[in-house]
Parts: C-alpha cells; sequence; structure tokens
C-alpha cells in the first residue's frame, strides 16, 4: 500500500477520534461524529482528503461485514420469541411508511423510481442508535424494548430484498416483470447457497475450533463472509445479499456469540471508515442554503413515520405512553438507508440535489433521536396532559387497607400475586397492558389499568393506606418517578424495586427506596446460599453473610480484590446432622395420632427433638404426644436418615416445608 493511502486512512481515523470523543460528551451517537469528521475534510469541506478510491474499497467491506452481523442477530427462535412484534408491527410500520413516502415523493419530485428509493429510505431506522439506548437504559426485555427490537427486525429482513431491487431502478423502464423475475432469481439462487453452505461453514469451523487457535478461527469467519460475498456477486446477486446469508447461516449455530464478540471489532472499524467515505460527500454550504426543506424532511419523518410506529405500537401494546415514546425514538432513518442511498446515487437514480437533502436530513434526525428517546414520557405528558389514558374503575379499591400494592404484572409481579394470594395478604396490581388486565380481570385478580406514574393512579392504588409498594417494571425511568411519587405521599411507606443492574442500587436508595434488587446478583446469592447448604455451614451464618452483602449495596461481589475477613471457618470435618420442619395440614392422616404411633425413629432413624403448637414449643415431646392441625414438627438426623423421613411422611400424606431450627 502506497504511503498517501495509509496516511488517508491515518487522517480519516484519527480525525474522527477527536471529532466522535467531542460529540460524544454531547450524548451525541459516533455514527454522527464519523459522518461530520468525513464532512470536514472531505472534498467539500477543508480538502484534506480529495481520493477516495481506497476508502470506498473498505467502505465496501464494511458493508459486507454491516450484512454479515446483521444476519448474525437473525436467528429463528428470537424470531418467534417477538413474532408478534416482528411480523405485525414491523410489516405494518415498513408498509406504511414505504407507501405514504411513495406518495410524498411522487407529489415533489414527480417520478416513480425516486419516489419509491424514497419511501425504502425512510422506511428504515437505525438499529445501531435505538438498540444502543435500549440496553444502556435496561429496557430491552421491557414493552417498549420488545416492540422496538421487533420492528428493527423486520426493517433488517427486508434488507436483502431491497439490496435486490434497488438496482434495478437504474433501468430507463421499469418493468415490474423483470422485478418479479430477478428477486425469484436471487431467492432461488441465495436458497441454494444457503443449505450447501450452512453444511459446509459448519463442517469447516468444527475442523478450525479443534485447533484452539483464535486467531485462525477470526479468520475462517472474516474468509466465509466475503467467500459468500463474492460468489453470489459472481452470480449476478448482490454482494449483500450473500453476506447477509453467511450471518444467517451460523447464526443459529453453537458458534454464534463467539463470532459476534471476535468480529465486532472488524466491523465497528470498517464501518467507522464507511460512514465517513459518506461524510465526504456530503456539502455543509448545501445544509446552510437548504436548511429549511431539510427542516420539513426531518419535520416529515417526525410526524408521518412517528404516528406511524405510534399506531403501530399502541394497537399492540395498548399502551399511548409507552407508544409515543417509542415513535420518537425510532423516526430516524437508518445506517443502511446510507448504503442505499449511496447505491442509488451511484446508479444516477437520484440526483445530487436529493442526495445532499437526504444525508443532512438524516443526520439531524439521528442527533435528534437521543433526546427524544430520553425526554419521551416528559413530552408525552406535557402534549397529553390534559387527557387520560387510564381506566382507574375497572375494580374497586376504596376498601383497600394495609395491602400490597404491584406495579408490573410480569414474571415478578405474577409470583408475587401468588404467593400473597396463598397467604391471603391483600394486594392490588397495576399494569399498562390492557390485554393482561383484560385476561386476569376475567380470572378475578385485582388488577386495574393505569400509568403508575401518575399521582391519581398511585391514589388510585390506596398507597396511603399499602405497607408494602412493590415496583416490578423494566423501566428505571418510570421507576424513578414512581419511587418519588409514592415518597412524596407517604414517607414511611416500604418502596421495594427491582432492577436489573446493581449500578442502579444506590441511585434508587438516594430516591428513598426501602429494598432495592437488583437481579444480576440476588442469582449470585440464591447460588452461594445453595451451595454453602450443601456444606452444612450453619444457616444463621450464611444469613449473616447475604445481610452484609445487601447491606453493603452488593459491594462485595462488585469488587475484584477484596479480602474479606472470614466470620465463619468450615472444619476438617463436616457437621452430620441436619434439622428439617414439617407442617401438619388439616387434611393429613397424622392429624390426631401420636409420636408412638408413627414411631419415626424405629421406621427413619430420625428423631422429632420439637413441637411448635401456635406459639407455644414443646421441647422433648413424649412418645405419647398426639399431633394437631397446623403444628410444625422439628426432625433431625444425617442427611441420609433426614431424607429418608421425608420420603415415608410423604407417602402418609404430610406436606414437607423445608426450613431451619429457630
Amino acid at each position: 500500500m502506497h504511503n498517501e493511502s495509509i496516511l488517508m486512512i491515518l487522517i480519516f481515523l484519527g480525525s474522527s477520534v477527536v471529532i466522535t470523543y467531542f460529540l460524544t460528551k454531547l450524548k451525541i451517537h459516533p455514527i454522527i461524529g464519523f459522518i461530520i469528521t468525513g464532512a470536514f475534510i472531505g472534498p467539500n469541506g477543508f480538502k484534506i482528503v480529495s481520493d477516495s478510491t481506497t476508502v470506498e474499497t473498505i467502505s465496501e467491506i464494511g458493508v459486507i461485514l454491516l450484512l454479515f452481523t446483521l444476519g448474525l442477530e437473525f436467528s429463528i427462535e428470537k424470531l418467534m420469541r417477538l413474532k408478534k412484534y416482528v411480523f405485525v408491527g414491523g410489516l405494518y410500520q415498513v408498509t406504511g411508511t414505504f407507501i405514504l413516502f411513495c406518495l410524498l415523493g411522487y407529489f415533489f419530485f414527480n417520478s416513480l423510481k425516486v419516489s419509491v428509493i424514497l419511501g425504502i429510505l425512510t422506511a428504515l431506522s437505525s438499529t445501531a442508535i435505538v438498540l444502543k439506548l435500549i440496553s444502556e437504559k435496561g429496557l430491552v426485555d421491557s414493552p417498549l424494548g420488545k416492540m422496538g427490537i421487533g420492528i428493527l427486525l423486520f426493517q433488517d429482513i427486508m434488507v436483502v430484498p431491497i439490496m435486490i431491487i434497488v438496482p434495478l431502478f437504474a433501468s430507463k423502464e421499469i418493468v415490474f416483470v423483470d422485478i418479479l423475475l430477478k428477486v425469484f432469481k436471487s431467492f432461488f439462487i441465495g436458497g441454494v447457497v444457503f443449505f450447501v453452505s450452512k453444511y459446509a461453514t459448519n463442517f469447516i469451523l468444527s475442523k478450525v475450533v479443534k485447533l484452539r487457535v483464535r486467531e485462525i478461527f477470526i479468520l475462517s469467519i472474516i474468509v466465509i463472509s466475503l467467500g459468500m460475498a463474492y460468489l453470489t456477486g459472481s452470480l449476478g446477486i448482490s454482494m449483500s445479499m450473500g453476506a447477509f446469508l453467511a450471518g444467517v447461516v451460523l447464526a443459529d449455530s453453537i458458534y454464534t456469540h463467539q463470532i459476534i464478540a471476535d468480529i465486532q471489532p472488524f466491523k465497528d472499524s470498517f464501518l467507522a471508515v464507511f460512514f465517513i467515505s459518506i461524510g465526504l460527500l456530503t456539502d455543509p454550504l448545501f445544509i446552510i442554503k437548504n436548511f429549511q426543506s431539510i427542516l420539513i424532511f426531518v419535520a416529515s419523518l417526525i410526524i408521518i413515520k412517528g404516528l406511524i410506529i405510534f399506531f403501530v405500537s399502541n394497537g399492540i401494546l395498548k399502551s399511548p405512553k409507552v407508544s409515543f415514546r417509542l415513535a420518537i425514538s425510532l423516526f430516524q432513518v437508518g445506517e443502511f438507508s446510507f448504503v442505499v442511498a449511496a447505491l442509488s446515487y451511484s446508479l444516477k437514480i437520484i440526483d445530487e440535489h436529493f442526495y445532499q437533502l437526504f444525508l443532512a436530513g438524516s443526520v439531524f434526525s439521528m442527533i435528534l433521536t437521543p433526546f427524544g428517546f430520553k425526554y419521551g414520557y416528559k413530552l408525552y405528558d406535557i402534549i397529553f396532559r390534559k387527557t387520560k389514558d387510564v381506566n382507574i374503575k375497572e375494580y374497586d379499591t376504596d376498601d383497600l387497607k394495609d395491602h400490597v400494592v404491584i406495579i408490573g404484572y410480569g414474571l415478578n409481579g405474577r409470583n408475587l400475586s401468588h404467593v400473597l394470594k396463598e397467604t391471603d395478604i391483600r394486594y392490588i396490581i397495576c399494569e399498562m397492558n390492557i390485554n393482561t388486565v383484560r385476561e386476569m380481570a376475567k380470572k378475578g385478580e385485582p388488577i386495574i389499568f393505569g400509568d403508575a406514574t401518575k399521582e391519581e393512579i398511585l391514589h388510585v392504588l390506596g398507597v396511603e393506606k399499602a405497607r408494602v409498594v412493590v415496583i416490578a417494571i423494566s423501566d428505571p425511568e418510570a421507576t424513578k418517578r414512581i419511587v418519588k411519587l409514592t415518597k412524596n405521599i407517604r414517607e414511611d411507606i416500604c418502596v421495594l424495586v427491582r432492577t436489573r443492574y446493581v449500578a442502579e442500587v444506590e441511585m434508587f436508595r438516594r430516591l428513598g427506596a426501602d429494598e432495592i434488587i437488583p437481579e444480576e446478583f440476588e442469582t449470585s446469592i440464591e447460588i452461594f446460599s445453595r451451595v454453602l447448604m450443601r456444606y452444612n455451614v450453619p444457616v444463621n451464618i450464611i444469613h449473616l453473610l447475604v445481610n452484609k452483602i445487601r447491606e453493603n449495596n452488593y459491594e462485595s461481589l462488585r469488587t475484584i480484590d477484596i479480602q474479606p475477613k472470614k466470620i465463619y471457618s468450615k472444619g476438617s470435618e463436616d457437621i452430620l446432622i441436619n434439622v428439617v420442619t414439617y407442617k401438619i395440614l388439616p387434611e393429613s392422616e397424622l392429624v390426631s395420632k401420636s409420636l408412638k404411633d408413627i414411631d419415626l425413629r424405629k421406621n427413619t432413624g430420625a428423631s422429632v427433638i420439637a413441637i411448635k403448637r401456635g406459639e407455644t414449643v414443646i421441647q422433648s415431646p413424649t412418645a405419647e404426644e398426639k399431633l394437631q392441625s397446623g403444628d410444625i414438627i422439628y426432625i433431625t438426623g444425617t442427611k441420609e436418615v433426614v431424607d429418608g423421613a421425608v420420603e415415608f411422611l410423604n407417602r402418609i400424606n404430610i406436606e414437607y416445608i423445608n426450613g431451619s431450627a429457630t
């Protein structure tokens, strides 16, 4: 490679590091930084770079790797898990946006080709930006996250036919029969390549993995992705389709996660160059001269595309507030739209004015996205402050007192309500999914449809008279507001918060939450508690360890270089004696029978050392002591003996309740 080419790439990447650094400080996505870098150093800027042949080659590789990684995300399992969001939400969003912008484009440009390209360009959203925002806020498993990811997945699916169809618009006349034949031919060839390569790649990688050489594994992945791209290109269909197929082939393999981890740095580097090359074609003077037209384009994206996303999402989620936030998070133009725009411009389907207008408008739409995502709920409250989006009369809450308020009826909410029902503790549920509310109301659950970030809904839930409020939703921003409002209504109420990440514990504690349960470490606590029990570590010692960890905000689990003071040392021999408790239920055959009748020692070798009857504890009960309904008997012995006692008592219809001596 010539020194000039190396210098040019150095200027590219060095400039992007500096500009992106400052933009990141302003919470602006790196993609914007790359495009702005290209605009500054390109022929329309300071003319630092003029010959972009090498850059175009690298950017083409970046596009191939982009399509390859999209294919890796295209797993059948994920599609089936999100099928409602993908095939209903995604289909309506893409179709609706495409049709409306086609009509708008034909009105302004009076060209079928240009209007179709405009429909395609605006139908796609930025997977990179939106997924980053969703994952950073821990909303992947929330209704907003599932809906957003579902729509983005469908858009990714549409990439393949788009890359097949767009080049056909370069001809002077559009013959739809030819388009259909081309699409059919591409999918047929693609299908053959897919099934052949599926076996070939798995065979190759199975051999490569056995070498245990990471560098060879990475090179093999790159060769497979570029090789399939070259193969499909040679067969007369898009190279991008070949790269996408290569990703799909490996999406459901056992190597997927390692492939994504290894290929990500390469993809990010090549994509940086691709977006910088897009910026090279951007003309800052054009933006100044056509600023009004650019604003109109961005406004049309927010209004038209945003409304489509809102109505589609609300039709599925039945939550106007969540749908509104999603609408102003997905209205922007996607990174793959730049690929389509560059291809269309090179094929002279669109002219330079249209291309420059699109580039500038797209960049502005991407810049606005993080702000829309962050302030979506607040903006909704401002716009619809006079409109109630809740129905608070589905359940009579006037007589509630000393109850539990459950906000969110996902898995945690369902499990909690089940336990509360079994223990006769009153509770009320608040949920924003209207389908869930209707379904559970029919089953007799005390549930209302409402947005708990609204103070009037918290009053309806009877927060003033409740004992505990449990917030079990996957939206940190909404959770913060609910904690604040709840504590404002009644400062002494116990607020329990479920969060995904331990980093959020301190924040919720400052807001007033009494108990914060981070999922990522509670699982660890459950695991080590079970392990310690297997080694017969005393239960009170285990509880002490757990309490110390929770009281210190899980610091001991977050810190690697820590040497805690030992509060318990296991001896050279295991403690062999176990104590378990059993409760005598009303329907048990053991009611009114004496310990002599059961003769647990003779039948199993275990001993009854105590009986708890109400608030009274009978220590060392005699053989003549008769069991009563509700008694809790304490049984001791070695692990093998206690296990045998469990089996023996189960055979005569007694419920085993695992516990510890008190």
